[in-house]
């Protein structure tokens, strides 16, 4: 049985029902932090949370979601359809409602991640080219209804999760390697012929700057999730197709133009990871990195400095991630419904109970406000 779907179960089991909006119209909390869900119904929405876990708005979405971008400088923000699906959503975060939906070509399908420009011109989505089988790069247009303006290679297959560095010009991507097509859904189709890579491109002409292979005897080892730190330091998270009983190193760092890190968790906490992370997040300095392994229950720590492993705690299906204002603190999220606060410094664990969102199935990624949309909300 899937994880989501015991998850799922379980929450029905117990009774628990969701609920809908749960802020007043007057001394509305402040927005922190937006999320993509599901109930025990399988109905899926975008959810607008406070720093203390407060549920602002919840909004009903016409499929899975994975992640949410946020823009830079106005109260919008995009959920980016799970994988193979097709739709971005455009929302309202001031006033918590929805916007016109957007959905890509008919031979395209989403990776789950989109970035917007520094200026919040434009909006980057990783798309699969199914039929050419090619990882590609779209372009669009805020301000023409995210119109489709131009795209270019991901320079490999698979590309999952992208950012931008602090130049603003240059895109990193991740290629997890892995080739899959709509009509076998979610189904990989090359583990035998598998290349992730890691890639630098200009972000106005797509072209490649540099690409990082991990070593052929790593070629089943995904490369999913990106998170930049302090001095462009790119942490990247995978998740390995090979058997089970194998234990690859899981998490990397790198900067360009130098060699890929791979980082060394004690044994017991790599065993424990069971082979897949499902999200990485710089805190608000850029000096610690938080990798969530939910199949395991557990989130790791890492130095951005030098990839040092600095400790773990345990949530059960623990995977979203989100920098919180003070440097070395994370806000996370469960599968099961919990909302957490993590501070690196003193081991602090503290979880966030507004109300009762035992029917929350929080899913993968947790975006933060930046500081300008959340004083436009």
């Amino acid at each position: 049985m899937r994880r989501r779907d015991l998850l799922i179960r379980v929450a029905g089991l117990a009774g628990m029902m969701p609920i809908g909006l749960s802020a007043s119209t007057t001394n509305k909390p402040a927005l922190g932090y937006l999320s993509v869900r599901a109930d025990i119904h399988r109905r899926y929405y975008v959810s607008g949370i406070d720093h203390q876990g407060k549920i602002i708005f919840d909004l009903p979405l016409h499929g899975r979601g994975h992640s949410i971008a946020v823009h830079p400088n106005q109260h919008e923000a995009v959920v980016i359809a799970r994988r193979p699906g097709r739709y971005l959503q455009p929302i309202d975060i001031q006033n918590g409602r929805l916007l016109n939906p957007i959905e890509c070509w008919e031979d395209r399908h989403l990776y789950g991640h989109g970035i917007y420009s520094p200026d919040g011109s434009r909006f980057y989505t990783t798309e699969n080219d199914f039929d050419g089988n090619r990882g590609v790069i779209v372009v669009r247009d805020v301000n023409d209804n995210y119109r489709r303006i131009d795209e270019f290679e991901s320079h490999g297959i698979g590309p999952h999760e992208l950012c931008l560095l602090s130049d603003q010009e240059t895109l990193v991507v991740a290629n997890g390697g892995i080739q899959t097509h709509p009509d076998f859904g979610r189904t990989p189709l090359n583990l035998a012929h598998m290349s992730p890579s890691l890639v630098y491109l200009n972000r106005h002409s797509g072209e490649l700057i540099e690409k990082r292979k991990l070593q052929k005897s790593l070629h089943k080892n995904s490369i999913r999730h990106l998170a930049v730190g302090i001095d462009d330091t790119v942490c990247f998270a995978m998740q390995y197709q090979g058997p089970r009983t194998d234990r690859p190193p899981l998490i990397g760092v790198h900067r360009h133009g130098e060699k890929i890190c791979l980082t060394s968790a004690p044994r017991d906490i790599l065993a424990a990871m069971q082979n897949y992370c499902g999200s990485v997040c710089a805190d608000s300095s850029g000096q610690a990195f938080a990798v969530s392994s939910p199949r395991g229950g557990l989130i790791t720590f890492w130095a951005a400095k030098n990839a040092k492993y600095l400790g773990t705690i345990e949530i059960v299906d623990g995977c979203g991630i989100a920098p919180c204002a003070s440097p070395g603190e994370f806000f996370l999220s469960s599968g099961t419904g919990g909302l957490y606060r993590y501070r690196i410094s003193d081991s602090r664990l503290e979880r966030l109970q507004p109300g009762n969102h035992a029917s929350h199935l929080w899913d993968n990624h947790i975006s933060h406000l930046n500081q300008r949309s959340a004083q436009a909300c």
